[in-house]
């Protein structure tokens, strides 16, 4: 437990091997220890989360983020999506941004896992204060994931509304063009979602020519993902007619998968030998 709850900024390396060697990453008794989630230390924090967070396996993995989340809330008083929101916006842990990205993906993945409400789900992810993200692009990067899990409320909208409004004005077409299609979707405006996909697609096409496909894979995937949320079979399979290149990966947590795997995501940008000690060491 001391190397545990280190607060030495060396000491991250240690804290995984001791949660891999002794596979204490995910044994429910050693998570709700009292305290143990409330580290200082940033690089600890994630290996407490994710043992193997600067070099992480992709094939699909459990790492018990929703009692660990449950357990950070209990020891802190705050949810743990809002301080990974609090890591990305931090001037000096932008390093750790696509770090806590990850760490989002894996949480949503999770809990949607464990078949939890979307009241439930919606509560954990802090809906509000992934809105207020000051970083323009990882405020974009995150409410993309956490948009499919979002009911659109029948009463009392204003979040909906809010983030409704302050992302379908996004300066970047293609994310405009994307959560335009979600809001289509959580709307059940199926003739206008079909209509605008078949556009994006176009406009893909015309942008990033052959490298269309790879562009837009990412953004069907969430898509898939959000008309299976809503239970809309007839979406899944008009996306799957339009876009076959998505098959049968439709996984959300392959969006940072792939990218890790082509070395074009990385989770932690290795600058000195100190952090390449840290990725060789497990």
């Amino acid at each position: 437990m001391t190397i545990v709850g280190s607060q030495n900024e060396n000491s991250a390396k240690y804290v995984s091997l001791v949660l891999k060697f002794f596979d204490l990453w995910n044994d429910e008794k050693f998570i709700e220890q009292e305290n143990l989630m409330s580290t200082k230390n940033v690089e600890n924090f994630f290996s407490l989360l994710m043992f193997d967070w600067f070099n992480p396996s992709t094939a699909n993995k459990n790492y018990r983020l929703v009692l660990k989340a449950e357990q950070f809330l209990k020891q802190t008083g705050e949810k743990l999506s809002e301080k990974l929101y609090e890591i990305i916006d931090d001037d000096q842990s932008k390093i750790y941004r696509d770090v806590c990205l990850r760490l989002i993906y894996q949480l949503v993945t999770e809990l949607n896992e464990e078949e939890k409400s979307s009241e439930e789900i919606e509560k954990l992810l802090s809906y509000e204060k992934a809105l207020s993200i000051k970083d323009i692009e990882y405020r974009e990067k995150v409410l993309q994931v956490l948009l499919v899990f979002m009911t659109k409320p029948k009463e009392n909208s204003s979040i909906y509304d809010e983030i409704k409004a302050k992302m379908t004005s996004s300066t970047s077409a293609e994310v405009t063009s994307y959560f335009d299609l979600v809001f289509l979707l959580k709307e059940e405006k199926i003739a206008k979602f079909e209509e605008s996909f078949i556009e994006l697609m176009a406009n893909c096409r015309s942008i990033y020519g052959d490298y269309s496909d790879v562009a837009m894979k990412p953004l069907v995937r969430l898509l898939n993902e959000t008309a299976k949320q809503q239970k809309m079979k007839n979406i899944q399979d008009f996306l799957a007619m339009k876009f076959p290149q998505l098959k049968n990966s439709s996984i959300i947590m392959e969006n940072i998968n792939e990218v890790h795997n082509f070395n074009a995501f990385n989770d932690f940008p290795i600058k000195s030998s100190t952090l390449n000690e840290l990725v060789s060491f497990l």
